[in-house]
């Protein structure tokens, strides 16, 4: 076990629980020779098991002699608080969170929550819920879900930030890097590694800003090391390793890793996208048309659109937009190579029309354009401006705006049927589902590259205009 783990001593041990009373029993052994160093038997309340895990590290330091460092005794001299039962309930939202799922998600912020109902100044806890509120901010494909957790994890990763831990740090970056803010996000995670340099989350936190920057090789360094502190990689920790294999062009190491990734029922489509890219670039044939099928299926269990090519530059694991753009090009490429379709609109090439847009503390904003919120939407309505819907089909026979035209962006949205809407000079606004959604600034940016002149931009969308309680049209499929 020490040779496959590279390592000197293991502690292995056991922890029984029965009513309020607490028995851990441990052993650290030297595996070089195979000496046990020492064992012991602890017994204690749950009411002192704080106590009782600080003799059992104090035994362990004093035994291997170990310094730690300032930073390192500054967070073991402060609990994270002092109520068992909340550090029990964010112990077990943490084993739903690396499960990493929809699903398991949800779970996972239900026991931050009750860690933070039974101790409100429990900081990791709002730093767990943030990371939750992260994880689908950026990878559900349920915007409303995505709009929601967005608006959550605002107000959590502050709360966090009031007595910041490593965790909050780390959370802290990936927002960053999310609103193309690097500089800073390298800033926030090298803070997270000081204060916890063995967390294997922020190897692969960091693997992940590395991989955006167009570093893929560092990234893959990263994402191993995690591997090396955790021997049991979770599903995020084997993702961030294929992407940096993908990246790099090692689609041989990408396909197996990817199959471990999808091995593991994962509910991403970035997966299956990218695994099928991964095929593509290696002239592989052989089930293909199964992972197309996965990834459709999955799209249509969030009233999502079918895989395209041109998709996958607008969201690939969260907004694409300021993501490293060879990459992106390499997993297009490679869906090409796999016989996917284009999609709609794409006589023009994607630097054609991002280049009126820009990215400014994660909101995009669209030369050209006029950004408008929901009251002025309303009144362009009111005196019938035509308004497009560019969401998926189903999503939109979910719920629309009255009299509102959908030419989804993946697959509907062309020069030709925009022609039939309305002239160049004529007045168009676009909307998705919400903030959340960055495909109506990109329909808005390909009408400018079409030459349309007066384009509105409704970046608040469906849910803005629900929030407000506004009158909404549902398509009754029979």
């Amino acid at each position: 076990m020490a040779e496959e783990l590279g390592v000197h001593y293991i502690l292995e041990g056991s922890v029984r629980r029965e009513g309020n009373h607490v028995r851990v029993n441990a052993q650290l052994i030297d595996a070089i020779d195979g000496h046990h160093l020492w064992a012991e038997r602890y017994d204690g309340e749950m009411s002192g098991v704080f106590g009782l895990q600080d003799r059992v590290i104090g035994q362990i330091v004093s035994t291997l002699s170990v310094k730690l460092t300032s930073a390192e005794r500054s967070v073991a001299a402060v609990p994270e608080t002092t109520n068992p039962q909340a550090y029990d309930s964010l112990l077990r939202g943490w084993d739903h969170l690396r499960r990493d799922s929809e699903a398991e998600t949800a779970t996972a912020s239900d026991f931050f929550q009750k860690a933070i109902v039974l101790d409100p100044n429990y900081s990791r806890a709002y730093a767990s819920l943030a990371a939750a509120n992260w994880r689908t901010s950026i990878l559900s494909w349920d915007f409303y879900r995505r709009e929601t957790a967005s608006k959550n994890l605002i107000r959590n990763l502050a709360k966090a930030m009031e007595k910041p831990t490593p965790l909050a740090y780390a959370i802290s970056a990936q927002v960053l890097a999310q609103q193309g803010r690097y500089d800073e996000a390298f800033t926030a995670i090298d803070r997270a590694m000081k204060l916890a340099p063995n967390d294997p989350d922020n190897h692969v936190g960091l693997a992940r800003i590395l991989n955006a920057k167009g570093r893929a090789t560092e990234a893959e360094q990263q994402a191993r090391l995690a591997m090396r502190f955790d021997p049991h990689p979770s599903r995020a920790t084997l993702r961030m390793l294929a992407v940096s294999f993908f990246s790099q062009g090692k689609y041989v190491e990408a396909v197996d890793t990817f199959e471990r990734v999808i091995g593991k029922k994962s509910d991403l489509r970035a997966d299956y996208a990218t695994l099928i890219a991964s095929y593509g670039h290696l002239g592989r044939t052989d089930g293909i048309q199964t992972l197309i099928d996965q990834y459709n299926t999955l799209a249509m269990s969030f009233l999502g659109d079918p895989l395209t090519v041109q998709e996958s530059a607008y969201d690939w694991y969260g907004s694409a937009f300021s993501y490293h753009r060879p990459y992106i090009t390499r997993l297009q490429e490679g869906l090409r190579k796999a016989g996917l379709p284009e999609g709609a609109g794409t006589d023009l090439a994607l630097d054609d029309y991002v280049k009126f847009m820009a990215l400014t503390k994660g909101e995009l904003s669209v030369d050209r354009t006029i950004k408008i919120d929901v009251t002025e939407a309303k009144a362009l309505l009111a005196r019938g401006v035509p308004f497009i819907d560019v969401r998926a089909s189903l999503n939109y026979d979910n719920g629309h705006i009255p009299k509102a035209i959908n030419l989804s962006l993946v697959t509907g949205l062309s020069k030709e049927s925009l022609a039939m809407v309305g002239g160049k000079e004529g007045e168009v606004a676009f909307y998705c589902q919400g903030k959340s959604c960055t495909y109506a600034a990109y329909a808005s940016a390909k009408a400018i590259a079409w030459g349309y002149t007066h384009i509105y931009y409704f970046a608040g969308g469906f849910l803005e205009w629900d929030d407000e309680g506004y009158p909404l049209v549902i398509e009754v499929k029979r």
